[in-house]
């Protein structure tokens, strides 16, 4: 019994400094991932207005802008630790 403590205590310490950055960057993930979400819904539902006042480039810009954040997120979420399997989904949609 005090074995098993004595190889489950350390582990039990040291887990979550080992968990916790890739929690992180999966929930920043997350967020800016919902942000591509809202900002694409808000276009596609003011598709007139868009089209209308010639703000086409205006949101495309945008959207890449996005996009390219989403992207570093990814990869940074990948390098923290690949067993994600973000990394594999990212180079093949590249």
């Amino acid at each position: 019994m005090i074995v098993a403590l004595a190889l489950v205590f350390p582990l039990a310490i040291t887990g979550p400094r080992f968990f916790a950055p890739r929690v992180a960057e999966e929930s920043y993930r997350k967020g800016e991932e919902s942000n591509v979400l809202s900002f694409l819904r808000e276009n596609l539902s003011a598709q007139i207005l868009v089209k209308t006042f010639g703000l086409a480039d205006y949101s495309r810009r945008g959207f890449l802008d996005r996009l390219d954040v989403l992207r570093e997120r990814m990869v940074r979420v990948g390098t923290v630790g690949d067993s994600t399997g973000y990394l594999p989904m990212l180079a093949s949609s590249l």
